[in-house]
């Protein structure tokens, strides 16, 4: 995410200058366009070189939990702000809890609950102002806060299952670049220099080896003074809008992986519309909302494109027919919820399946990476050690001749 300013002109005819977090400038500027304001000016704030600028993000079981009181507290009958009032009281000088406060300001001003909240959507899980939205225009906020509910308990299993089953490789990866770096920091040298006693020729693969050490030792600053340029300069071009579509399609592209993250991101996403379109949204307007939320720049290029056909009188399956957006049976399931009128469950299944094929993939994916990961460590290091035993080898063996 990358932070802008902008000067903008309300209905009111109000000209307010306010900051936002967006994947894109162009992306901001549709965001900004679709909520009614005339467009002034936008310029981006301070370059961060923080991984994605999530630095005001919430925790996804943090909200989980105050999503939970919320809708307890509205099913109970109190009105929203008194709502609002609890829970800024409980969250207390927080992330959350400021920006609950500000919402709460915006409430008391007139503003509806999913207004309040889509000011600050960068902030929030990707589901929670559609799935306001579609409560407020049903009347039924209570079921739209609980499928939320349900779907971020879901994609937040996913995330943990995820990371859970990176701990070990993640760890192989550290003690293999830990154990590289003792070895080039001493152990080489040492024996460098008990070989230069001997004033015997090395083998060739021994002294690229020891050459290579040198090198490091001698030009150790300029080498972490470069990684840190080329990360602040990936994190930079990551945050432009060529960047982000070129990262984008560079994933999906990615052997095995790039499959399952996609299956992924539309899993997400039709777990959203099925969301919407239960809570009595129309399909133009849940596919707007959609497009917002996104999880790449090419996938919301493709539900732009869906969404003009389907305002046009096509329907979604059509509409998705080439596009990014069309995966295995995902069409013609769709094809199938829209003949019967059972749309919205239909996309749930598609999702349902899709997170269960994630699941299946990821982990025979993770079963592999694991033995690979051993034997990359082992044969890097095992390279290491003959290059420099083999001169030793050879040294004593002419000696016991």
């Amino acid at each position: 995410m990358a932070e802008f300013i902008c000067k903008l002109g309300n209905e009111a005819g109000e000209i307010i200058e306010k900051r936002f977090a967006a994947d894109n400038k162009t992306a901001l500027k549709r965001d900004l366009e679709g909520r009614g304001y005339y467009i002034f000016n936008i310029r981006p704030a301070a370059i961060s070189i923080l991984p994605g600028g999530r630095r005001g993000k919430i925790k996804q079981d943090d909200f989980i939990v105050f999503a939970q009181e919320l809708k307890a507290l509205l099913k109970a009958g109190l009105p929203a702000i008194q709502s609002l009032d609890i829970l800024i009281h409980r969250q207390g000088d927080t992330v959350l809890g400021r920006l609950l406060q500000d919402v709460k300001e915006e409430v008391i001003t007139g503003a509806s609950l999913s207004d309040a909240f889509a000011e600050r959507r960068t902030m929030l899980p990707e589901n929670f102002v559609p799935a306001l939205v579609a409560g407020e225009r049903s009347g039924d906020l209570d079921g739209a806060l609980k499928r939320f509910i349900e779907l971020a308990k879901l994609t937040s299993s996913l995330r943990k299952s995820f990371r859970k089953a990176l701990y070990y490789p993640i760890f192989l990866i550290f003690l293999s670049l830990g154990v590289l770096a003792i070895m080039f920091a001493y152990v080489l040298p040492e024996f460098a220099k008990f070989y230069e006693g001997f004033h015997e020729e090395l083998p060739a693969f021994t002294l690229v080896v020891l050459g290579f050490s040198q090198m490091l030792q001698a030009n150790i600053l300029i080498i972490l003074g470069a990684i840190v340029g080329m990360l602040f300069l990936f994190f930079w071009w990551k945050s432009t809008e060529r960047g982000e579509r070129a990262l984008s399609r560079f994933k999906l592209k990615l052997p095995i992986a790039g499959d399952i993250i996609h299956k992924y991101q539309l899993s997400q996403m039709f777990h959203s519309l099925s969301s919407m379109l239960s809570g009595g949204m129309p399909l133009v307007t849940s596919l707007a909302d959609l497009e917002r939320s996104a999880p790449s720049a090419i996938l919301a290029d493709d539900l732009r494109l869906a969404r003009k056909k389907v305002s046009e009188g096509a329907s979604l399956h059509e509409s998705i027919s080439g596009t990014m957006l069309e995966k295995d049976l995902a069409a013609e399931m769709i094809e199938v919820g829209e003949s019967t009128g059972a749309l919205s469950e239909m996309l749930s299944n598609v999702a349902t399946f899709y997170d269960e094929e994630v699941q299946s993939r990821l982990g025979a994916l993770l079963s592999l990476v694991e033995p690979v990961m051993l034997v990359v460590m082992a044969a890097l290091i095992g390279t290491l050690l003959f290059a420099m035993y083999y001169p030793l080898f050879n040294l004593l063996g002419r000696v016991g001749a």
